[in-house]
């Protein structure tokens, strides 16, 4: 079974990262590791000599999750060193309101979380939502199984990170 990670800046408690970890279990085992709070424009801070508290979470629909008091890039740190098993076949950063375009994308906390997995993780994506919330919660999570189901080779040797904004 393909093990995905799930993470987004929103928070744990986003209506994206539920919408995103629900349609990922159509592929595979999904867990969640978020940041406790909103972390959007974070960057890819790392929290560096201070503790990171971790806890358990339980999403709207009754799934668990991890809850990371740092940044994205922390709840993939976080991750690799043993909190979840290492590495997964996918992560996958995202569904968050608004987007990054342009010089936005260097302040991302969605973008720096999949460029943190990217250093061990093969296939990996991210994404925002601009307009539409409410309908888009429904279709950008189809988008990213119909990606990973029809993405040419996607867990093989050969890393990839794709980047989607609507």
């Amino acid at each position: 079974m393909t093990y995905i990670l799930v993470t987004n800046d929103d928070g744990v408690q986003a209506p994206g990262i539920l919408a995103l970890a629900t349609a990922m279990r159509e592929l595979g085992e999904v867990q969640v590791i978020a940041p406790a709070t909103n972390q959007s424009a974070s960057g890819h801070k790392k929290t560096l000599f201070q503790d990171i508290p971790i806890s358990k979470a339980v999403l709207a629909d009754g799934t668990s999750a991890l809850a990371v008091t740092g940044s994205p890039a922390d709840c993939i740190a976080m991750a690799a060193l043993g909190l979840a098993q290492w590495p997964p076949r996918i992560v996958v950063s995202g569904i968050n309101r608004g987007g990054n375009m342009g010089h936005d994308v260097t302040y991302s906390g969605t973008v720096t979380a999949a460029l943190e997995a990217r250093l061990t993780v093969c296939l990996l994506w991210r994404s925002h939502l601009t307009s539409g919330m409410l309908m888009t919660w429904k279709i950008t999570p189809r988008l990213h199984v119909w990606r990973c189901r029809w993405s040419p080779r996607p867990w093989k040797k050969g890393c990839r990170l794709l980047l989607f904004s609507m």
